[in-house]
């Protein structure tokens, strides 16, 4: 299949406009991966898995609380890095299990795009010269979804 290519995870993708990411959890799917994005009170994006290790419940149905994302379904809180926080049903003196920690993925900020990388980065970001160019202009336009061919479009 041509998700699972292994040489496509090393690469750059833009899956969100800057504009688009706050401290709500934004869901986006890249190479067939669930993906959340949110920022943290210090403002950078973190890119997670969209499940939670403990009951698989989507994360981005969550809440980001002092700059941490609370699952939805039990409360489990991860802190910028993946790392599991909290588990409320565990006492305070108790640590997370060790598989309660969420992968993270490459995240970057460029061109006014939030852009991904699943695996090891390959390259650079694409530099597009014209960025620095006054007579240019860039508009990153809503993405819109349309549930029909493209020549109904």
């Amino acid at each position: 299949m041509f998700c699972e290519n292994a040489a496509l995870r090393d690469c750059w993708y833009p899956v969100a406009r800057t504009a688009d990411v706050s401290i709500h959890p934004v869901p986006v799917t890249l190479l067939g991966t669930k993906v959340v994005l949110y920022r943290t009170t210090s403002g950078e994006i973190v890119a997670a898995t969209d499940r939670c290790p403990h009951r698989e419940a989507p994360l981005s149905k969550g809440v980001v609380k002092d700059g941490c994302l609370v699952c939805p379904y039990h409360g489990w809180t991860f802190g910028d890095d993946g790392t599991c926080v909290r588990v409320p049903s565990a006492s305070e003196d108790v640590p997370p299990p060790p598989r309660a920690h969420l992968s993270t993925f490459h995240v970057a900020e460029k061109y006014g795009l939030v852009w991904l990388c699943l695996g090891t980065p390959a390259h650079d970001l694409p530099v597009i010269p014209q960025d620095d160019d006054p007579a240019f202009r860039r508009l990153n336009t809503p993405v819109d979804v349309w549930r029909t061919c493209a020549a109904r479009m």
